[in-house]
């Protein structure tokens, strides 16, 4: 009898699937936004993880955007730190504006 009364086919009421879709493209959107803040040059940092570091090391690892990749609406960026280039493209969740506080040394690489 209760199965009758609820339509289990559904696993989201419509409301709340449209809802979901209006917080995503905002999401989307704003994400757009914030990495396009960011260009060619301007430095960044990417976060240590904890295990990756000891409590004297650094928390971030300062790097240049070598590159600006956008794919499927998704922007992501190349980067070099002062050891070379990374292999990994990173998106703007992974990276921290440091362009006031670029290390010296960071600024003259050539890549």
């Amino acid at each position: 009898v209760a199965s009758s009364l609820v339509d289990l086919s559904l696993s989201y009421s419509p409301t709340v699937t449209s809802q979901k879709t209006r917080h995503d493209l905002h999401y989307q959107a704003s994400i757009i936004s914030e990495a396009k803040k960011f260009n060619l040059n301007d430095c960044v940092g990417l976060q240590i993880h904890t295990v990756d570091r000891t409590n004297t090391d650094a928390k971030l690892l300062p790097c240049l955007i070598i590159e600006k990749l956008e794919k499927d609406g998704k922007i992501t960026f190349k980067l070099a730190c002062e050891y070379g280039k990374l292999e990994i493209p990173y998106s703007i969740e992974h990276v921290v504006d440091l362009k006031m506080v670029c290390p010296e040394a960071l600024k003259h690489i050539v890549i």
